[in-house]
């Protein structure tokens, strides 16, 4: 359920916590979802940052080039 933020892929109910899964060797242990993701900020800060310095170098490459 992690992979779709909580929400049950079957019946599309949106789960608060999570099951660490004992049948994979996990604690079993419950915990709100959104500690599965980490820090999401900063997740999305590197990702914007590295998407601008992409954008930035294909629009110097294509303005050397006079496109």
């Amino acid at each position: 359920m992690i992979s779709t933020g909580g929400r049950c892929p079957d019946c599309f109910k949106d789960w608060e916590k999570i099951r660490c899964p004992e049948e994979a060797g996990g604690c079993g242990v419950s915990s709100p979802y959104m500690d599965w993701y980490g820090d999401l900020n900063k997740w999305l800060s590197t990702e914007i940052h590295e998407l601008n310095t992409s954008i930035k170098k294909e629009t110097e490459r294509r303005g050397s080039r006079g496109l």
